[in-house]
């Protein structure tokens, strides 16, 4: 074999080890964003057959420097919630698709402003005061549109009277009971009621009566309070569309982590 014939060789084992031509997924067709308590929530159309999506977070709708870059795994998962915490800012989001290294164009620009307790719900606040007998009394009233989600109430008060007194506080959802704490009046400390609750979307009317369960005395307290808001996460799990096997080890939720950067990575 000749050295020519020995360079041939080399080059069709090089040609042939090339990988075939490989393009971005396609783009993603629908984006929105949804303000939330706490957070905003973005949600995307499906692109199938893609590794999952970037969700890249800015804070002046410029991407050429995000504030955030955030990779979400799978084809089937499309959403993500930006947490901000108890204030009211905004933030605007486009999501790419990936697969491999390969990233396609980004979507459309979308924007929110993330909600906070007080936007979120009506609240009576310190230092409240009231009184109540063995009748049973309303002290507390909050009203809130909720959109599906999970649901936290959070209520107190402090029953102060020198003799100990039982007495209940109870939480009602338009008016159906839905828990109840019992305290004594000499314990001069606060009573906390809190819930967590998914009521169906709409307008939901939320209270706290107290009543004295040991006589007909009535009772002072103070130091009411009251707040009702959503909360922008959901303990529930959808079922799948299809059976599985049941896992052997508990499972992860899907992952949300920062996506390396370099010269590995290309942009479509």
């Amino acid at each position: 074999m000749t050295l020519a014939d020995l360079n041939r060789l080399a080059t069709e084992r090089t040609i042939t080890a090339v990988d075939p031509l490989r393009t971005p997924p396609s783009s993603v067709d629908n984006i929105s964003s949804t303000a939330r308590t706490f957070g905003i929530l973005v949600q995307w159309s499906r692109v199938e057959g893609c590794d999952g999506y970037i969700v890249l977070v800015s804070d002046d709708g410029d991407f050429d420097s995000p504030i955030d870059q955030v990779r979400v795994v799978g084809d089937s998962n499309l959403s993500y919630t930006y947490n901000t915490g108890n204030v009211a800012v905004e933030r605007f989001f486009a999501v790419s698709p990936y697969s491999g290294d390969m990233v396609a164009a980004k979507s459309t620009v979308v924007s929110a402003t993330s909600g906070n307790v007080e936007a979120g719900a009506s609240q009576t606040n310190d230092p409240g005061t009231d009184t109540f007998n063995n009748n049973e009394k309303t002290l507390l009233t909050a009203t809130l549109t909720t959109t599906g989600r999970n649901v936290l109430i959070l209520a107190q008060g402090r029953v102060n009277d020198p003799a100990s007194k039982e007495y209940q506080f109870k939480l009602k959802e338009d008016g159906v009971l839905i828990h109840t704490v019992t305290g004594f009046s000499s314990d001069e400390i606060e009573s906390t009621v809190f819930k967590l609750r998914t009521p169906a979307a709409g307008s939901h009317t939320y209270i706290m009566t107290g009543q004295n369960t040991s006589d007909s005395t009535t009772l002072s307290v103070d130091v009411l309070n009251m707040v009702v808001f959503e909360i922008p996460f959901s303990t529930s799990v959808e079922a799948s569309s299809t059976p599985s096997e049941p896992p052997s080890a508990p499972q992860s939720p899907p992952q949300t982590d920062y996506i390396p950067t370099g010269p590995g990575y290309k942009w479509g």
